[in-house]
């Protein structure tokens, strides 16, 4: 699971820098939620998990992980994000924390051995 962590993270950070969280829940990448509310749980990222938490808690309902019906809850709750957006804006540190969360978890990180591969 730290993989998936890291790898949800990324997506959310990803699409809330390129159109806020609008577009993280109207994208196909909305579905990973969960996942990177926990993730901001494990790598004791508070101020980020709060945003998303309330992010999520403005939908009036949880937020489906069937993309066209995530849509038509946004149409539905109009859900106002600005000042979600605008606070995930100003941190700075999440990378800190997620390369610390890596380092303490580098067994789940890391492949140490050998990789055949066949040429056809």
């Amino acid at each position: 699971m730290p993989q998936r962590y890291i790898f949800t993270i990324e997506w959310y950070i990803a699409e809330v820098n390129n159109g806020g969280h609008d577009q993280f829940y109207f994208n196909s990448t909305g579905i990973v939620w969960k996942n990177a509310l926990k993730g901001f749980e494990e790598i004791k990222h508070t101020k980020a998990h709060n945003i998303l938490k309330e992010s999520i808690q403005r939908f009036d309902e949880t937020p489906s992980m069937d993309r066209s019906e995530r849509q038509n809850q946004l149409d539905k709750h109009n859900p106002n994000f600005s000042d979600l957006d605008s606070n995930f804006y100003m941190i700075s540190d999440i990378d800190d924390l997620i390369m610390k969360y890596i380092k303490e978890n580098e067994k789940d990180f890391y492949f140490d051995g050998d990789i055949s591969s066949i040429i056809i």
